[in-house]
């Protein structure tokens, strides 16, 4: 009887949904709807499909499947209909109107999602209580804060090209934040009242994450202006060329928002990662703690840890940043799988698998990897061939720990990019270099600086730490199943030495060469999580027995390891570090207005750095291309990039000849930002050599136009 009314009830809904939908997209249009059905969308599609794909789970976990589950079904479905022909309006229809029925019958394909699932995996059960007045204070003073410093942070937003938001943010949020942060450990610290606290983490971490989202309304940095270019261009057109071998799948879940449910690509885009990072990653931690930790409470007691995990991929969407979240959402949610050995379905991480190299191949490959290492895990109950399985898996391990590098090398060779090893770089000596020891325990005499730079530099040594001590403690419980994570962490830290001392990106400008390799490392990371939660879980709860003193003193660590993780997750620029990169002004929108404005029909060519590229990406998109050259220089390098670098040793005319040469123009313009080093001797020389020159923004960028 429960499941015929279940199923009345989901199919009325559904009608009303499909009605509602198809009326709103053809014939009102209304914004306002759009994004109401979408919240509808999502109560009506998310909770059957975790259901379905995790019947013996709690709701919390079903919630995590089931949002993971549908974002990857969009990325795969979407990145096929692109590959077949286009993506286009009438493809997100159509998913979105098939979209409950096939819910539905993957649902009823589960009969046993509707058996009560075991305690210690329903998070947030427990004895019913009634919850202290202290505690409701506590959590609005939490919620108040965070608040407070979400308004500080947007209330110093700014068009400017600065190096930090730091620089115009007040440091009052870290008051603001940290106070938060006070009461957020000291509330998880109780263990209880479940549901007030990870709402309340979730809050937490995304303002967390949302400072430049905020304080550069603009955008910031140059990968999520070229992103957001190309999804304007596919969803005009329906695709792009040359067409891309990944990123589609970020790309699709952008597009899906866009024309299902009429939000603007730009903040269907700059919220995706933030808002998709704060909602599944608390969950996915707290799925994996509940297995690992077999206490409710233990594994409520672990949050505060995820803050001072690497998150700093996760500040602005951009299909690294996408793939990354994925892949550690993979690795926290095969844990119930590995400590229970249960049968359940493998299928939701092989999608979620296929979305991350879909979205990135970096976060894409150890994935599938990952994926293969627990399909072929010998010590699987449902191993068939346990001893053929275990020859599998050393194959893969094998031939994993140097899958990334193999990969540049093939996808270089397929381009003619000419990437060089270098094996007598893997010398002992080398490696020990590359790891620049000596940074961990660099001093500035700056006392709060000191204690913020010390957990950033020793920060990844730290979690290995934590990770060792949690595997000591896992060694008479769970450590045998979770194996495969020290696997994949160790497969992936080869990867990284041999791509930091073996691979030659010189084909890459010097800043960029690092970029990749760099990568991996907060992957290897992600895969030691379960032993950083098992270490957390233990040692807050063995806490509970002792002093107040001792316990006050952990509580304000943690809060000040929290603040100092948010400081150090965006561009800084203080005594120990500055940032190289500005973000995009005003003035380079406004000068890339000019100059597209001043050259008419005329085909032209741009010297500038990145971030007026980015600013004519955001204005005009892909609009001018002369072969496989865009008219600004792109920062991976390239002939324009070059001749632009030669540009800022010493203005020329003949070098500006040399760019009009390089695609075939007769006008180039070049374009010098005020906080450039040496911008006014540049500034004065180009005076002397160019045809025209003009400024914008009361001089923030000048414009010097070249004709033959």
């Amino acid at each position: 009887m429960k499941r015929l009314l279940t199923n009345m009830k989901f199919t009325t809904l559904s009608i009303i949904f499909l009605a509602t939908f198809v009326a709103n997209t053809f014939v009102f249009k209304s914004e306002l709807t759009a994004v109401i059905l979408l919240v509808f969308f999502a109560f009506l599609i998310i909770p059957p499909l975790g259901r379905a794909t995790t019947p013996r789970e709690g709701r919390l976990t079903q919630l995590l499947f089931g949002f993971f589950t549908a974002f990857s079904l969009v990325a795969i479905i979407g990145s096929l209909a692109y590959y077949l022909a286009n993506f286009t309006k009438p493809v997100v229809v159509v998913i979105i109107l098939i979209a409950p029925s096939l819910v539905w019958l993957l649902w009823q394909r589960q009969p046993a999602a509707f058996k009560k699932v075991a305690a210690v995996h329903n998070i947030l059960s427990g004895l019913k209580h009634q919850i202290k007045k202290s505690v409701w204070i506590a959590v609005a003073t939490a919620v108040s804060l965070l608040a407070a410093t979400g308004l500080l942070i947007n209330q110093a937003a700014t068009t400017e090209a600065v190096r930090s938001p730091w620089e115009v943010v007040t440091p009052a949020i870290f008051l603001t934040f940290g106070l938060a942060s006070l009461l957020l450990v000291a509330l998880t610290a109780k263990g209880h009242e479940r549901t007030l606290t990870i709402p309340l983490v979730s809050l937490a971490l995304f303002v967390f994450l949302s400072v430049v989202l905020m304080v550069f309304p603009i955008g910031y940095g140059f990968d999520a202006f070229i992103h957001q270019a190309t999804e304007g261009h596919i969803a005009e057109f329906g695709t792009i060329t040359p067409t891309p071998f990944y990123y589609i799948g970020q790309y699709a879940m952008v597009l899906f928002l866009h024309h299902g449910f009429q939000i603007p690509i730009d903040w269907a885009d700059k919220l995706l990662l933030p808002l998709l990072t704060a909602l599944l990653l608390p969950l996915a931690w707290l799925s994996a703690a509940a297995h690992a930790l077999k206490e409710k409470t233990s594994a409520v007691r672990s949050l505060p840890f995820l803050f001072l995990i690497p998150l700093s991929s996760f500040i602005v969407t951009t299909p690294q940043g996408l793939g990354n979240l994925w892949f550690v959402l993979i690795i926290l949610m095969a844990s119930p799988r590995l400590i229970d050995r249960n049968n359940q379905p493998l299928w939701p991480l092989i999608f979620g698998a296929i979305t991350a190299l879909l979205i990135h191949p970096i976060a894409g490959i150890p994935a599938l990897l990952f994926l293969a290492l627990l399909a072929t895990n010998p010590d699987d109950p449902q191993q068939k061939f346990p001893g053929l399985a275990r020859v599998f898996s050393w194959i893969i391990i094998l031939f994993g720990s140097f899958a990334l590098p193999a990969s540049f090398a093939i996808n270089s060779w397929r381009s003619g990019q000419g990437l060089n090893l270098n094996f007598s770089a893997l010398t002992p000596s080398q490696l020990v270099h590359n790891l620049r020891l000596d940074l961990f325990l660099e001093n500035h005499f700056s006392p709060l600086l000191d204690f913020v730079y010390f957990f950033g530099w020793n920060q990844i040594a730290l979690i290995i730490l934590g990770a060792i001590i949690g595997i000591f403690y896992a060694r008479k419980t769970v450590l045998k199943p979770l194996r495969i994570y020290l696997a994949m962490a160790a497969m992936l830290f080869i990867n990284f030495v041999v791509m930091g001392a073996a691979v030659d990106f010189s084909f890459l400008i010097d800043y960029e060469r690092g970029n990749y390799t760099a990568r991996l490392l907060p992957l290897a990371i992600f895969c030691l999580l379960p032993f950083l939660i098992i270490f957390a879980g233990r040692s807050l709860t063995s806490l509970k027995e002792k002093p107040i003193v001792l316990r006050t003193g952990v509580i304000v660590l943690l809060s000040a390891l929290m603040v100092s993780a948010f400081y150090l997750n965006y561009p800084r620029q203080d005594v120990y570090e500055t940032s190289h990169g500005f973000n995009v002004s005003q003035a380079d929108i406004a000068a890339a207005l000019d100059v597209e404005k001043d050259a008419g029909q005329n085909d032209f060519v741009v010297l500038a750095n990145q971030s007026a590229a980015a600013a004519a990406l955001s204005q005009f998109g892909f609009v001018h291309y002369y072969g496989e050259q865009f008219y600004y220089p792109i920062p991976t390098g390239g002939e324009l990039y070059q001749i632009f670098l030669e540009m800022n040793e010493h203005p020329a005319r003949e070098t500006a000849l040399a760019a009009m040469d390089l695609v075939g123009v007769d006008k180039v313009y070049y374009l010098v930002s005020d906080y450039w080093w040496q911008a006014e001797k540049i500034i004065e020389t180009a005076k002397t050599t160019t045809d025209n020159w003009w400024s914008v923004q009361e001089g923030r960028v000048t414009i010097f136009e070249y004709g033959r």
